[in-house]
C-alpha cells in the first residue's frame, strides 16, 4: 500500500460540486507536495482564512508546478451537512466525512490541537515538509520557494556562532560532536526553569566524555538586551535573534513552542527531537546522548508522548516479577516499531511503557484520569488527542499484546472514552 492510501484511505473526494471520487494511490508521484487544510465550517478563523488558501491554490494551479501541487481538506466538522456546505466553496480535494476514523488519526499524527492548521507533505513518500504550512502561505505567496523543504541542518548552520564574551566560534568546532539545538527564550518562565538543569547536564557530559558535547542557544528573545542577558548565563554557543538561522533552523525542525532540545549526533542525525525532560531527569548525563529507548518506564519526563501520542502502558505492582514479565512481553513489539520508524524516518506510531507505583505521581494520575479498576497487572492503549482508551483482557503475554496492538490499528477494538482533562507534562 503507498504511503498516501495509508494516511488519508483508498479514495478523496476529487470534486465538491459533483462528488466525484478520485484514487488516492494516482497521487503519489514523485515531487508531489501535499498541504492538508484542517478546518471547520462552525470555525470562524478558518471561514476567514479558507479565501486566503483559494487564492493561494489557484495561484499555484496557474503556475510552472501545478501539476506537483494539491489540497486536501481534511474537516472538523460535526455533521455532514456542515461538511458539504463549507466544502463547496473549495475547489480542492477533501476526506470524505464518512472517514472519521482517518480525520482522527491524522489529527493525532500531525498532532492538531486547533483550526485552521496547514500541514504540508511530501506527496511521494509522505514525509514531513512543515506543519505550519500557514506561514508559507503569508510569506511566500508567490512560491518561489517551493517544494519549501527545509535545507540539510548542516548546511543551515555553516557559519560563525556567538561566545558570551563576544568571540566567534567556526562552524568547524562542532566537527565530531554531538550537538543540541536549545530553542528557548529570556521571556519563557519555562525555558529559564529549564536553563540550570541544562547547564548542570552540559559541564556533566563534558566533564565526562572529553569535551563532545555541544548546545547552541537558538534564541527567541525580543531584543539584543534581554538576549545578552539570558546568553550571560550560558556556558555554550548561541545564534542571536536577528540571525537568519534561527527562523530556519525552526522549520528544519519543526519548533513550535519553546523550550525545545533538539539533539543531533556525529552525522547530524537527530538522536532525540525534544531531550527536555530526559535531560531534567538526568542531569548527571548517565545517559548521554538521551537517546529515545523503544521501551520506557513511565515517568514524567514522557508526558509529550502521553499528551499528543499513541501509547500502550502495562501497568504492575512494581514487583520484580511484574517489571520483568512487562519487559519481556513488550521488548519484542517495542524494539519492533522503533526500527519501522527508523527506517521509515518518522516518529513511532505507538509509544510502550511500564507503569510501576515507584513513579507515584504519573502512575495513579493516569489510572484516575482513565478511571482503571485497581487490578494488577493490566494494559491500557490510550490516545488523549482522540479522548479514548482501550483496555486490555487477554493474555499478558507477548503474543496476546502483539494481537492487541494489531487489532488496534486494524479498528476492532471497543473504545471508551476518557471523560476527564489532564496534561502529563
Amino acid at each position: 500500500m503507498d504511503c498516501l492510501t495509508k494516511l488519508f484511505g483508498d479514495v478523496l473526494l476529487g470534486d465538491s460540486k459533483t462528488g466525484s471520487e478520485v484514487k488516492t494511490a494516482s497521487l503519489a508521484t514523485e515531487g508531489k507536495v501535499i498541504m492538508m487544510y484542517f478546518s471547520g465550517h462552525w470555525c470562524p478563523p478558518c471561514r476567514a482564512f479558507t479565501p486566503l488558501l483559494i487564492k493561494f491554490y489557484e495561484r499555484m494551479k496557474a503556475g510552472p508546478n501545478a501539476d506537483l501541487f494539491d489540497i486536501i481538506f481534511v474537516s472538523s466538522d460535526r455533521n455532514e451537512e456542515a461538511f458539504l456546505d463549507f466544502y463547496s466553496e473549495m475547489p480542492w480535494m477533501a476526506v470524505p466525512f464518512s472517514f472519521r476514523n482517518v480525520k482522527a488519526e491524522l489529527a493525532r499524527k500531525y498532532k492538531i490541537n486547533g483550526v485552521p492548521s496547514v500541514v504540508v507533505i511530501d506527496g511521494f513518500n509522505g514525509k514531513l515538509i512543515t506543519s505550519n504550512g500557514r506561514h508559507i502561505i503569508a510569506t511566500d505567496c508567490d512560491a518561489k520557494k517551493f517544494p519549501w523543504k527545509p535545507s540539510p541542518v548542516q548546511d543551515i548552520l555553516g557559519a560563525d556562532f556567538i561566545r558570551t564574551d563576544g568571540s566567534r566560534v567556526p562552524f568547524s568546532h562542532l566537527k565530531g560532536k554531538v550537538v543540541a539545538l536549545y530553542f528557548s527564550a529570556n521571556w519563557c518562565p519555562p525555558c529559564r526553569s529549564f536553563t540550570p538543569a541544562l547547564i548542570r547536564a552540559y559541564n556533566n557530559v563534558n566533564k565526562l566524555k572529553q569535551a563532545k558535547f555541544e548546545v547552541i542557544y537558538v534564541s527567541s528573545d525580543y531584543n539584543v538586551g534581554h538576549f545578552q542577558d539570558y546568553f550571560g548565563i550560558m556556558p555554550w554557543l548561541a545564534i542571536s535573534p536577528d540571525d537568519s538561522r534561527r527562523a530556519a533552523l525552526a522549520d528544519c525542525f519543526d519548533v513550535t513552542s519553546i523550550p525545545r532540545l533538539v539533539i543531533l549526533d556525529e552525522n547530524w542525525q537527530v538522536v532525540c527531537s525534544d531531550g527536555r525532560m530526559a535531560v531534567m531527569a538526568d542531569e548527571e548525563a548517565v545517559h548521554f546522548p538521551w537517546k529515545y529507548q523503544p521501551l520506557n518506564t513511565l515517568h514524567e519526563q514522557f508526558g509529550r508522548y502521553l499528551n499528543d501520542a499513541v501509547c500502550l502502558v502495562y501497568f504492575t505492582d512494581g514487583s520484580h516479577s511484574q517489571m520483568s514479565m512487562a519487559k519481556s512481553a513488550l521488548e519484542p513489539i517495542s524494539k519492533r516499531e522503533r526500527e519501522r520508524a527508523e527506517a521509515a524516518e518518522e516518529e513511532q506510531s505507538m509509544h510502550y511503557f511500564i507503569g510501576t507505583p515507584k513513579r507515584e505521581q504519573v502512575y495513579s494520575t493516569l489510572i484516575k484520569f482513565l478511571g482503571l479498576p485497581n487490578e494488577r497487572p493490566m494494559v491500557v492503549i490510550m490516545d488523549c488527542v482522540n479522548r479514548v482508551y482501550y483496555y486490555y483482557t487477554g493474555s499478558l503475554q507477548a503474543q496476546g499484546i502483539d494481537l492487541f496492538v494489531g487489532n488496534y490499528w486494524d479498528g476492532k477494538l471497543d473504545k471508551h472514552d476518557i471523560k476527564q482533562e489532564a496534561k502529563f507534562d
